[in-house]
């Protein structure tokens, strides 16, 4: 994925690719035009990067990464940033100190979804945020976590609500704001792994919003975000909802203040996205 959306991009190309499996790296590198360089030295050595993009398992983003950023390389850093707090901490400092960019992928922030509920949202449109729920229910079999040897574990990996679960806990935060504290509760159901395959977080920002992660139920394969908010304006209840594929649903409950039902329609450049208004 990181490939081709690098090769969206106007102004910039794969220049390199490495791996610890040589055969992989070459046969990446042969599909893409590039080179394929025998290890990360090397790949760091060359003058024509400028970014570098850390797909690598999750709990060796911030040695590959910091590494990096040492040799004056840019970074894009698949989710999560790493596995600890500590290690997410060196991978931060290690980026002021060398004065590059760093980036991790939250890509769901450009759904067409979330970008207009982020702008209702700074309009004071939707009121005052004071309850949110994100639930993330993406089914993983057990060959999903047997397919390499670094899946499942907590060195590596992390569980459902690290891996899969973050990028609804990442929406929470950023439509919310900050969290004060939270207080969460874990279980391995269905699988052989170390980690969670089910959990759930409380979160406390100034208003309650709890986060829901399942990666064990063999119907599980949607994912929600929902926001509730008041207008002290006109007394009216909010309750905003974005959908997997990046569709907003909002809804305003009835009072006599409250605006009659309405339908605006929202053109992205992906796909038409459709913003509902009505009176419960």
């Amino acid at each position: 994925m990181h490939a081709a959306a690098i090769a969206t991009l106007p102004r910039a190309r794969l220049v390199a690719v490495t791996d610890v499996a040589g055969g992989a790296a070459a046969a990446f590198a042969a599909a893409r035009g590039c080179a394929a360089e025998p290890g990360l030295d090397q790949l760091l050595a060359r003058p024509d990067v400028d970014v570098v993009c850390v797909c690598v398992p999750s709990g060796l983003h911030a040695e590959v990464g910091t590494r990096a950023a040492k040799a004056g390389k840019h970074l894009v850093v698949e989710k999560p940033i790493d596995v600890t707090l500590a290690a997410a901490d060196r991978l931060i400092e290690a980026a002021h100190a060398a004065g590059v960019a760093l980036t991790v992928i939250s890509q769901h922030r450009f759904d067409p979804g979330l970008i207009e509920l982020k702008r209702l949202l700074g309009d004071g449109a939707l009121g005052r945020l004071v309850l949110a729920e994100a639930s993330t229910k993406w089914y993983r079999t057990q060959a999903y976590y047997d397919s390499a040897e670094w899946r499942g574990t907590w060195a590596m990996d992390g569980g459902s609500l690290m891996n899969q679960g973050i990028h609804y806990v990442d929406l929470l935060r950023w439509c919310m704001g900050p969290v004060t504290e939270v207080t969460a509760v874990c279980a391995t159901q269905a699988h052989q792994v170390e980690v969670e395959d089910t959990a759930l977080a409380t979160l406390e920002q100034g208003l309650s919003g709890w986060a829901v992660t399942d990666c064990a139920k063999t119907n599980a394969g949607d994912s929600v975000c929902r926001l509730q908010g008041m207008r002290t304006s006109d007394g009216c209840s909010t309750l905003f909802t974005t959908l997997r594929r990046g569709a907003l649903l909002v809804s305003f409950s009835r009072t006599d203040r409250c605006p009659r039902t309405s339908l605006v329609r929202v053109k992205s450049a992906r796909e038409s996205l459709r913003l509902t208004l009505w009176t419960a």
